[in-house]
Order: structure tokens, then sequence, then C-alpha cells
């Protein structure tokens, strides 16, 4: 789109809203996938606490489930591959939680108006705004 003929501050707005725009889509896009990676952790965490318990009867082979497909495998190949998994999902977590709170610091820093902006976009910037002041009061 051509905004050349608005003047400079207005192009500066608009370039303004389209990046809060598009990092509140980001935010959105975050918030989901850290949705199912947490899904993901809890089944992990129960499927460890039923190993750990001995609630899985004691078979020759037991039935992991890789997406698409089940593979056998023994038992302490099974736990040590959960468990592994659980490892990667906490990293990955971690690393998505880091993302999420830049793009949202990023997104105070536009300043942009928050009555146009998705409610969970608005609750997600409000909560951090609160972290950041929080923080500060503590220092």
């Amino acid at each position: 789109m051509d905004l050349g003929h608005l003047p400079a501050e207005t192009q500066k707005l608009f370039a303004q809203t389209e990046k809060a725009e598009l990092l509140g889509e980001e935010v959105l896009e975050l918030q989901a996938f850290l949705i199912e990676l947490d899904r993901k952790r809890n089944s992990n965490m129960e499927c460890l606490g039923a190993f750990r318990r001995q609630e899985v009867h004691n078979t020759e082979k037991y039935w992991v489930n890789f997406g698409s497909f089940f593979i056998g495998l023994p038992r302490k190949n099974a736990y040590k591959m959960v468990e592994e998994d659980q490892t990667n999902v906490i990293k990955l977590v971690t690393q998505k939680r880091n993302e999420l709170k830049a793009k949202i610091r990023e997104l105070i820093t536009l300043r942009p108006n928050l009555v146009d902006m998705d409610p969970v976009v608005q609750d997600l910037l409000l909560k951090e705004q609160e972290e950041i002041r929080e923080e500060a009061l503590d220092e």
C-alpha cells in the first residue's frame, strides 16, 4: 500500500499500528503453542508417574505414541524416551515463554491503543506491564 501521500506522522502511526498487529498475532500464536506444549508436558508427567508407581503392567513391550504411529519398546527404553521428551518440552516451554515476554515488552514500547486490540493480547500486555512495575519497585 502506498502511503506517500499521507503526512509523515500518519505514516509513522500506520507503521506502528501494523507492527503492533503483527506482534499481537505472534503473541496469540505463541500462547496457543505454549498451551499445546503444556498439554504434552502434563501427558508426559502422567506417563512418568504411572511408570514410577508401577501402574503400568509388566509386559514385554510398552507401546509409545509417536504422533501418527505407535512403537513397541522395552520398559527401560520407553521410560527413558518419555523422560527425554519431557526434558525437551520443558526447555522449549522456557524458550517460548521468554520469546512471548520479549514480544509483549515490544508491544508495550509501541504503546498501541489497547481498545483496538484482541482482549487476550490486552490481558497479556497489562499483566506484563504490571510485572515490569513490580520488578522496578523491587529494585
